[in-house]
């Protein structure tokens, strides 16, 4: 109880000085996209949001989500929210960020970064326009930097028992966050297959589904290990509706393995690299492949999905034919 009480205390003597200090800092404008002015965090306090007292990490929690979205985004004030924090240092050798992920039930989710400055910590960027946030991870480099991992759920307002995950890695530049990598862990399409008819009516209806499970690993390198667990599913026409799931029947499956590696070459997470020729183009140039499109559960019933994601030496991404790619053994 006594330590509870002086928790309390140390708390609120925490909460008045950092008032004092926003009182005497207003005029201290951050970095990244924040152009307005925003309150100082002292470092004590985000000491003490990573604190393993889970009362303290809580109390200092609340307090410290409640200003930044005062100043940020007022109209979710008052809203419930979930909070992860995770330290994570996108530079080998600085200070790490304080990374805040939120969640508001049922489809929104927020990222606020936190850097040090001084002797206090500045809000430099956020993003809100995400779902909610569920897990916040990183992944090490051999140089020490951290990418960020976020893990977001949402729920299909349509189908409430069904859910899909995404599955982001981010990196900062210039205090702005920097998307490198996204998938889903969970995929639904339906779909149906139109007839040659003036009717229309379509010919039989469709339902493709992803199941992917992710493993991070930073040793030797960081990677991205996925394995796809596909379906079709298919129902002979009966109308313009949507069968209902006991009318489909199960067609085919397949399961994939893909690894996606991070390489500094090509500031990309790769499948493979390999050699571009097009037949106007007088010489072979190298590429690094950042997606499979025949992997995609869309070819299950499509045939003509044979293209790759690729990049060039110049940082273009584009598609092209995998024909027109030699993959290195």
């Amino acid at each position: 109880m006594f330590h509870k009480i002086l928790a309390q205390i140390f708390l609120f003597v925490l909460l008045f000085f950092t008032y004092m200090e926003v009182q005497e800092q207003k005029t201290q404008v951050t970095s990244g996209i924040i152009s307005q002015n925003l309150p100082v965090f002292p470092s004590i306090q985000i000491h003490l949001l990573l604190s393993a007292d889970p009362q303290i990490s809580r109390d200092v929690q609340r307090e410290t989500v409640n200003t930044i979205l005062q100043y940020i985004r007022p109209d979710l004030q008052g809203k419930a929210w979930e909070a992860h924090c995770l330290p994570c240092s996108f530079l080998p050798g600085s200070d790490p960020a304080i990374i805040i992920g939120l969640a508001f039930q049922p489809d929104k989710g927020m990222l606020a970064i936190l850097q040090k400055q001084g002797n206090s910590y500045v809000l430099v960027d956020y993003l809100d326009s995400l779902h909610p946030i569920a897990k916040l991870n990183k992944l090490t480099l051999p140089d020490k930097r951290d990418f960020l991992v976020t893990t977001e759920i949402c729920k299909d307002p349509r189908a409430p028992n069904e859910m899909e995950q995404t599955v982001a890695v981010w990196s900062q530049n210039n205090m702005r966050l920097q998307n490198l990598w996204n998938d889903r862990s969970f995929r639904e399409i339906k779909g149906s297959l139109p007839g040659q008819d003036s009717s229309l009516l379509p010919v039989k209806w469709y339902k493709l589904t992803e199941n992917t499970s992710l493993t991070l690993q930073s040793s030797p390198q960081p990677q991205i290990c996925l394995q796809r667990e596909q379906a079709l599913y298919e129902a002979p026409s009966q109308g313009f509706s949507f069968p209902a799931p006991p009318e489909l029947q199960l067609r085919s499956t397949r399961t994939l393995q893909e690894e996606y590696s991070w390489q500094e070459k090509w500031q990309s997470f790769i499948l493979q690299t390999g050699h571009l020729k097009m037949p106007d183009s007088p010489a072979a140039e190298e590429v690094a492949i950042l997606k499979d499109l025949e992997n995609l559960p869309e070819s299950l019933i499509f045939q003509g999905n044979k293209f790759f994601r690729i990049i060039n030496a110049q940082g273009q991404i584009y598609l092209v034919e995998k024909k027109y790619v030699q993959l290195k053994n």
